[in-house]
């Protein structure tokens, strides 16, 4: 295992507050304010947008910098095609591998939800969509088909984001 560089530290919490949606779309990347809030030189953080833009979470615009990617309705469509054409990958192959064990400590997590919802208890967003996410990355694992899972934690990145950004829409404008 390698050991974590400040380019890895700097990508991390760049991605996190673009997926959090905390760097809305349209966001300006300033870098030398990032070294700064970072508390790292210019360099990591050129390569954390570098790999960031390999993601296409953020875009460089010639002559003016880099800027949070915006999420087009095409690229939403597009990731849901994607995403449900390797879950039925992932679903096929997961059912020759997952074990009895991790079924049931499955279920456990849904029984849980479901007396939840019938005493009306609230759930907060954030752990619906980390709910959902466990949900998802669990069959994805269950694949052992380690490119899959790669593939699919990128779309399942892309998603959080769509969900950070459009929960922040004010509901009239939804």
């Amino acid at each position: 295992m390698r050991p974590i560089t400040l380019r890895d530290v700097a990508y991390a919490k760049i991605r996190k507050k673009i997926l959090s949606g905390e760097f809305a779309p349209g966001h300006f990347l300033a870098e030398g304010a990032l070294a700064d809030e970072l508390g790292v030189s210019r360099t990591p953080v050129r390569e954390a947008l570098e790999r960031l833009r390999k993601e296409k979470l953020v875009r460089r615009v010639a002559g003016r910098g880099v800027f949070v990617s915006e999420i087009r309705i095409e690229d939403v469509r597009e990731l849901f095609e994607v995403r449900e054409a390797l879950e039925c990958l992932a679903i096929r192959l997961a059912i020759e591998y997952i074990p009895e064990e991790a079924l049931d400590e499955f279920r456990e997590t849904f029984i849980d939800i479901q007396a939840r919802e019938a005493n009306q208890e609230s759930i907060p967003l954030e752990t619906q969509i980390a709910i959902d996410r466990h949900f998802h990355e669990f069959i994805a694992h269950q694949s052992q088909n380690q490119m899959l899972i790669q593939f699919l934690g990128d779309i399942f990145n892309h998603n959080e984001r769509i969900m950070a950004v459009t929960t922040r829409i004010p509901s009239r404008f939804r």
